[in-house]
């Protein structure tokens, strides 16, 4: 509604809560997803709450408590190898490292 909130004001409407700290921005939506995303560096993070175990899927495995399944790799086999994990979801053939 072109309201412009402050660094720390949050913002409340039809079960959406908005929220700023910092460089972050956070929305908490009435169903329990919540979105966390940077300002400075656009890194987004969703969370959902315990009722979606076993109704999530998602790249970083499924929200099942199944830890062998968060390295799932596009053909749906897992992998223990992050390098092959990351570089299997790719959509272009360029290969990159990752550094953890």
């Amino acid at each position: 509604n072109n309201v412009k909130l402050d660094n720390n004001e949050g913002y409340v409407k039809d079960g959406i809560i908005s929220d700023r700290r910092g460089e972050y921005v956070y929305l908490k939506f009435s169903d329990g997803v919540r979105l966390k995303w940077s300002t400075d560096s656009l890194s987004v993070f969703i969370t959902v709450e315990v009722q979606y175990i076993g109704k999530v899927s998602g790249l970083c495995g499924d929200y099942n408590e199944k830890k062998g399944d968060d390295f799932k790799i596009n053909d749906g086999s897992s992998t223990n190898d992050a390098f092959r994990f990351a570089n299997s979801w790719r959509l272009d053939s360029r290969v990159y490292l990752l550094f953890f």
